[in-house]
C-alpha cells in the first residue's frame, strides 16, 4: 500500500502511477540514487506495487563491497515487486514497512554516471506507469538491453531503438 497526501510523480492509464521516493536524507551512508513506488494493475495476478531504484556500486565505509556482475560495472538498476503487506511512504523511509518478494524482478548493471542513472529510473519508472512495459522477472531480456540503448542515446549515439514516447514499439528507454 502507498500512503501519500501528494500526487503522483508520474501519471498512467487508470490503475497506473508513481511517487518519486524522497528518502535520501534519512538513508546514510546509502548507495541509492534515484527510486519511484509503482503502483501499476495489470501486470501480475497477485501484486501491483515494485520499487524501481538505482544506485552505484562504488565502496562505501561500513558496507559490504558490490557483487557486480562484471569489473567495471559502476550502477545498478533494481525492479522488485513489493510484498502486498508492505506499507510505502514516499517521503518516509522511517515510516515505510518494506518487504520485496523474491527473487527479484530486474537487476540490470552497467557503466553509467550517478546523472544518467538518476534519469534512467525515470524513464524506467514511466515505461512501467505509461507504456506498458512490464517489470516483471519474465522480461528481463527487455530490460537490459533497454537501459543499454537508453544510455546509449543520452551518449548521443546510435541505439537501435524507439524513442520513449513511442510506446507502441518498446526497445530501449528515452
Amino acid at each position: 500500500m502507498i500512503e501519500s497526501s501528494r500526487d503522483p510523480d508520474l501519471k498512467g492509464p487508470p490503475g497506473r502511477y508513481a511517487y518519486r521516493l524522497n528518502w535520501e536524507a534519512e538513508k546514510k551512508p546509502h548507495a541509492g540514487l534515484a527510486g519511484f513506488v509503482v503502483f501499476a494493475t495489470g501486470y501480475h495476478p497477485f501484486w501491483s506495487e515494485w520499487l524501481v531504484m538505482s544506485c552505484h556500486l562504488r565502496d562505501e565505509p561500513g558496507v559490504p563491497p558490490a557483487k557486480k556482475q562484471f569489473p567495471e560495472a559502476t550502477h545498478e538498476l533494481q525492479i522488485v515487486a513489493l510484498d502486498p503487506e508492505s506499507v510505502v511512504y514516499p517521503d518516509s523511509a522511517k515510516k515505510s514497512k518494506v518487504k520485496h518478494l523474491t527473487p527479484v524482478d530486474q537487476i540490470v548493471q552497467v557503466v553509467a554516471t550517478d546523472q544518467e542513472m538518476i534519469r534512467i529510473v525515470e524513464l524506467a519508472a514511466t515505461a512501467i506507469v505509461s507504456c506498458n512495459c512490464s517489470p516483471d522477472q519474465d522480461y528481463r531480456s527487455w530490460w537490459k538491453p533497454a537501459v543499454e540503448n537508453g544510455l546509449k542515446h543520452m551518449r548521443g549515439k546510435p541505439c537501435g531503438g524507439p524513442p520513449l514516447s513511442n510506446c507502441d514499439v518498446p526497445g530501449t528507454l528515452h
